[in-house]
This record gives C-alpha cells, structure tokens and sequence, in this order.
C-alpha cells in the first residue's frame, strides 16, 4: 500500500525541507487570502452615565446611512456594546435608556478593518431631551496599528510576502 509518510521518508533531506516550506507558504498565504476577504469594521464602547457609573441594558443602535441597514445591541452587565461585521460606509449612533437623554453621534465613517471605540455618556432626563455629537474629524482606531484599504473592491490588509524579499 502506498503511504504519503513513506513517500516523505524516502525523499533526500533537501526535497523534505522544499516540501515542508511549500507546504507551510500555502497555510500561510492561504489564512492571509481568507482575512483578507472579510471587508467589514467594528464599533465597540461603554456606556457610562455622568458620574461614570456603568449603564446596562442600554439600546445602541447603528444606522448605515447608504443602505438604510440598523444593527441593534443591548449594553452588557457593564455597559458594553458590541457591534462586529459592520459594513464599510457612513453610520448614526443612537444610544437610548429609560430616565436618560437620547443619545446620537453622527458622521461615523468605517473603513475596512477599521475598529472603532466610542465610550457614550448619557445625562440625566426624558426622552424629549436628546444630545446629539456630529463627528468633524476622523474617529481613531485605537483596537489595533493596522492600516487597511479597499484597491478594486479587494481588501488590502495583508503585506505581499515578495515585497519582503526585494
């Protein structure tokens, strides 16, 4: 019976060390190919009230603005939201909780990859009050250093290992 261990076994030393990096470049640049296709961002943060204390049970809802697509969390025991996968575009915040202010940060623009925290504070009041951010500036993405793009509607994440070699 023909066994690929056998065939290894017999292969000269030089041969196992070609098959060995052959093997291990495809599980490598095979992973790099399937992180690289993912070509969504991320929104994340806690929800505080004015004196710091944590806010569960919040409603965090993000709004694509191109699609018209909502996405909406409850905030954790700790007030944590968590929004993954989100498409690349334009997004609204809106943050709300019985006996407090609404809560609306605008102009959120996501990028591939990007992560994004925004900490949200709500101020004491009724739902007829509302406390609304416009963002001016780009957000920073302080979850990671990396730095993506889309280049033809292809994620651009991963570095070409022969750019490594030149």
């Amino acid at each position: 019976m023909f066994r690929a261990a056998s065939l290894f076994r017999a292969a000269s030393h030089p041969v196992r060390h070609s098959i060995f990096a052959l093997i291990s470049a495809g599980l490598f640049f095979g992973e790099q190919r399937a992180v690289a296709q993912y070509n969504t961002a991320e929104i994340d943060g806690i929800v505080k009230d004015a004196q710091g204390g944590v806010l569960p049970g919040a409603t965090v809802t993000a709004a694509h603005l191109a699609s018209g697509q909502r996405v909406v969390r409850i905030t954790d025991e700790v007030g944590r939201f968590f929004l993954p996968a989100l498409q690349v575009g334009e997004f609204t915040l809106s943050v709300e909780l019985e006996g407090f202010r609404p809560f609306t940060q605008t102009g959120i623009v996501l990028r591939v990859g990007q992560k994004v925290e925004i900490p949200v504070t709500l101020s004491l009041g009724g739902l007829n009050e509302a406390v609304t951010i416009t963002a001016e500036a780009p957000l920073l993405q302080t979850a990671n250093a990396e730095i993506s793009d889309v280049i033809a509607n292809c994620p651009s994440t991963a570095v070409s290992f022969c750019s490594w070699h030149s």
